[in-house]
């Protein structure tokens, strides 16, 4: 066992050459990530198939519905500092942790005026199955977002066996949950709470772990101006994070429920790949936050074309099974195989790490112009789409503001070798 260790060891490192990257760091970070992520995509799939056999497609896309309107209502707290606490962290400053719950703390509030604005909006009006869904999210969601910044920690000190087997614990736990109450209701506010208070529960738990575990000799490493980044990070999360929310709102409102539905089993499958994709990223940016602004743009192109060669063969075999994958698997969903052909073409860009490079360089004026442009434009495009081309029409306005703001991500970057200081 030693000496396929040995032998492993070395090939990885001999693999450098032409990787550019350092793949034992790559190797050990991604089994746990990539571990985890596929251990809990199994368990997602069995959700999805219980889902898709016990569930009306009317029941799920309101079940849907409620969690995306959670999701919007989170991108309005400070959700750019988990990224901050992970730089912030990397470079030795732990205490920017402790500093970056106490605002959390505070910040999350605004989820549950909003959560309870809506439910009394909603109840008023006679609509209790949307009301209710609101009111669990204002008594659980504030609390969810601030535990499940402990994930932010752990990645900044590149622990990411512990972040995968916490992570995985809470979203394996809260699948089981969720499915256990399959089999007695498909009420959608009942399945909204087993799904929100099984993540409270363990994500309090583990949040509880790694906080008190700082050492009172770091808590009060403060990396300066991280917090404040970490503000302007936010408000452009609330600018980009908006359309991943609002396309199933407008989905709902325009084309209904069973619609919703059918565009979330559509996307479901290319996202657990993306998810996988995205692994690498959280990997990387500890890395690139050690690198300067020219070292770091030099190596996206050569990232990028290599990517492609993994990920091409992997969006053509899907192009071509998705047919019989959904056949075998979703019977009661095969009117989503035309969709989920068109939605894995976002893959092409997974390995683009321009916007990455403009986080870690704090290239805020930069930041912003790239999340106003994508923001704008994929809600804009999914509105004047749907009417016309329905559910196709909402996945081409996704590709197309994602194609178009990956381009606009690499022009924006090749810019910040020719600064001589940070751009603020």
């Amino acid at each position: 066992m030693d000496n396929l260790k040995v032998s492993l060891h070395g090939l990885l490192r001999k693999s450098e050459r032409f990787f550019k990257t350092d793949m034992v760091y790559l190797a050990r970070g991604s089994f746990w990530l990539n571990g985890g992520q596929i251990l809990t995509s199994l368990f997602s799939f069995g959700l999805a198939l219980l889902f898709a056999k016990f569930v009306s497609k009317e029941a799920f896309g309101n079940y849907r519905y409620i969690l995306s309107l959670a999701g919007l209502m989170a991108t309005f707290s400070l959700t750019g500092l988990s990224t901050g606490i992970i730089q912030a962290v990397a470079r030795g400053f732990s205490g920017t942790y402790i500093e970056a719950v106490r605002i959390l703390l505070k910040w999350n509030s605004l989820i549950f005026v909003f959560s309870l604005t809506g439910a009394i909006y909603y109840l008023a009006n006679g609509n209790m199955l949307l009301g209710y869904g609101l009111v669990i999210i204002s008594i659980l969601y504030p609390g969810i977002k601030v535990f499940e910044s402990y994930e932010s920690f752990l990645s900044g000190k590149k622990d990411f066996k512990k972040s995968s087997i916490y992570r995985g614990i809470v979203d394996i736990c809260t699948i089981l949950a969720t499915a256990m109450c399959l089999f007695f209701t498909e009420d959608p506010i009942i399945l909204v709470l087993a799904n929100l208070l099984t993540q409270f529960i363990l994500d309090a738990v583990f949040f509880r772990n790694i906080y008190k575990s700082i050492p009172d000799a770091e808590k009060n490493k403060v990396e300066p101006g991280i917090i404040k980044f970490s503000k302007h990070l936010s408000i452009q999360n609330v600018l980009s994070g908006l359309p991943g929310y609002v396309d199933k709102i407008i989905v709902f409102h325009f084309l209904g429920a069973s619609a919703l539905a059918i565009y979330t089993f559509s996307a479901a499958l290319p996202l657990q790949i993306k998810g996988l994709m995205s692994n690498f990223s959280l990997m990387i940016m500890p890395k690139i936050s050690e690198r300067t602004a020219k070292e770091s743009v030099a190596m996206i192109p050569k990232r990028f074309f290599l990517s492609l060669t993994i990920l091409v063969p992997i969006i053509i075999l899907y192009i071509i099974f998705a047919p019989l994958i959904f056949h075998i698997l979703f019977p009661t969903y095969s009117e989503a195989v035309p969709y989920t052909r068109w939605y894995v073409l976002v893959l092409l860009i997974m390995g683009n790490l321009s916007g990455l490079v403009l986080v870690t360089q704090k290239a805020t004026k930069y930041q912003y112009i790239l999340t106003l442009f994508g923001g704008a434009s994929q809600i804009i495009l999914m509105l004047v789409l749907v009417q016309p081309f329905g559910l196709l029409g909402i996945i081409w306005a996704y590709l197309i503001s994602k194609f178009t703001t990956a381009i606009l991500s690499y022009i924006l970057v090749i810019k910040l070798p020719h600064l001589n200081k940070k751009i603020v």
